[in-house]
């Protein structure tokens, strides 16, 4: 795991730590499943991971609390199949490797290196007047 993960990741539990007194445990236990969801990078973006425990920590009405569970849903709904960062990274390379033919390349920029005559421009013919 990069530096820049484990940072994040420890900032993260900071934050929940911070607050776990505050929280219901169903609460806390939502914010642990962001937080390994990121720490296994499921989720790529700290921002969503940071948003989704912020607004869990922030929610004081009936209205904001059930509001950061419905995107909690959502983020778990969306991230809770996927692969990690690295296993799509590398898929979506392969994708974009596998098509292709080394021959097209290879004309692509002969072609391009091909140099070409300017041409000259039409002769003028002069008119005969009627």
């Amino acid at each position: 795991m990069s530096k820049n993960i484990q940072r994040n990741t420890k900032a993260l539990e900071t934050t929940a730590r911070n607050y776990e007194n505050r929280l219901t445990q169903a609460t806390n236990t939502k914010i642990n499943n962001l937080i390994n969801l990121y720490r296994d990078r499921t989720i790529a973006q700290f921002t969503t991971a940071d948003n989704a425990i912020r607004n869990f920590i922030t929610a004081r009405t009936d209205k904001a609390k059930e509001k950061a569970n419905r995107q909690y849903q959502k983020i778990i709904g969306k991230h809770r199949s996927k692969e990690p960062l690295s296993v799509r990274m590398d898929e979506s390379k392969r994708k974009r490797t596998t098509g292709t033919n080394l021959y097209s390349i290879s004309a692509m920029f002969l072609k391009s290196s091909c140099r070409r005559t300017p041409l000259s421009p039409p002769s003028k013919t002069p008119r005969e007047d009627p």
